[in-house]
């Protein structure tokens, strides 16, 4: 009889688990019409890093983020369409407002989104020794 409750016990703790893993994944990533998520974020090479917040926010197919730094300017402007996987960049921070910086970064930029929508949190452009972390921050009031 005790092992059958230690049996029943373990299998509610790993359906519950299961149930909070999901439910942590989902919020990773804006699937809903106006669900915000949060995110701090850092760009790191050898030579410079960038950090603040990034923000998407979900509308109808296409999720439009902002990245900000900490003392509230804009960095990056962008939105991805869900449905085509495409990035269109609407504002680059002057310093990065180049042409073959733009390209790369919408290139890492959807390679990123990809990769958010899987629950991952980190990307690496080894080519440009370009590193990117997107830490979920829950502890910004929305």
């Amino acid at each position: 009889m005790m092992l059958n409750s230690l049996k029943s016990r373990i299998v509610i703790l790993v359906l519950c688990f299961g149930a909070v893993c999901q439910w942590a994944a989902g919020q990773s990533f804006p699937e809903k019409e106006g669900e915000r998520v949060y995110y701090d974020f850092s760009m790191r090479r050898s030579d410079m890093e960038l950090s603040g917040i990034c923000i998407l926010l979900c509308s109808g197919d296409t999720v439009k983020a902002s990245i900000v730094n900490n003392f509230g300017a804009t960095l990056i402007d962008y939105s991805y369409d869900t449905k085509k996987s495409k990035i269109k960049l609407h504002y680059v921070f002057e310093k990065l407002n180049k042409w073959y910086i733009r390209r790369v970064l919408k290139r890492n930029l959807k390679k990123i989104m990809l990769a958010m929508r899987s629950g991952e949190s980190s990307y690496k452009d080894v080519r440009h020794k370009l590193s990117y972390t997107f830490i979920l921050n829950h502890d910004i009031e929305k």
